[in-house]
């Protein structure tokens, strides 16, 4: 599986309590054009897509995990709006993988990178070199941010925690998400089956930007 590097996106997530609403009230009042709009369905988030003046934006609702994903470029349109709607960046969930005592909120902060994670590997494919290995694809390096924020919940002593974190690897585009999940098989003896169905598929890469 692979998938191509685009001009980089960065990402953060509407804290809790706080309404995706506002975003769509605020791209209403600027006149940003909406591009796209993607309703729920079994397997994609509800989405909308807008440009505006000052860049492009995305605000994706998971139904399931009730987080709201707020994506925009280019960085300085994404730093405004982290300000303006007090978004989450990664930073602050990674803090919160280390520091949170609830499985609740630490599942949240998990799931919550499992998902910026995305953007944060296609914005380092744009400056990655290629891999001698496989022509066209970024040799990318691991973000050790995000893979021991995954590693720290597979340790938790909670199941949910420990799933989140296996299903943030299993999504990963980091190299080095599968050598975690080995080193640790033996000790998720109730994922075996999943993990072994993943392991079996080909890793995924990013291919480089046509230059």
């Amino acid at each position: 599986m692979s998938e191509r590097a685009t001009e980089a996106w960065f990402a953060g997530v509407l804290r809790p309590g706080s309404s995706s609403a506002q975003l769509r009230e605020y791209a209403a009042d600027r006149e940003w054009v909406l591009t796209d709009e993607y309703p729920r369905d079994v397997i994609r988030f509800r989405s909308w897509s807008w440009r505006g003046n000052e860049g492009e934006c995305v605000l994706s609702e998971d139904h399931r995990s009730g987080l709201r994903y707020v994506e925009a470029r280019p960085e300085s349109f994404a730093a405004r709006l982290t300000e303006l709607f007090d978004l989450e960046a990664p930073e602050d969930l990674f803090e919160t993988t280390r520091a949170a005592t609830e499985p609740l909120e630490k599942m949240r902060a998990v799931r919550a990178l499992a998902f910026l994670q995305h953007s944060a590997a296609l914005s380092a494919a744009q400056t990655a070199p290629e891999d001698p290995d496989h022509p066209g694809c970024a040799l990318l390096q691991d973000d050790v941010r995000y893979l021991e924020a995954f590693e720290r919940a597979l340790l938790d002593p909670v199941a949910g925690v420990r799933r989140a974190g296996l299903d943030a690897l299993r999504h990963s585009l980091w190299p080095g998400a599968r050598d975690i999940v080995r080193r640790h098989y033996d000790s998720l003896p109730q994922f075996a089956d999943l993990i072994d169905e993943w392991l079996v598929d080909e890793a995924p890469r990013i291919r480089k930007p046509a230059s």
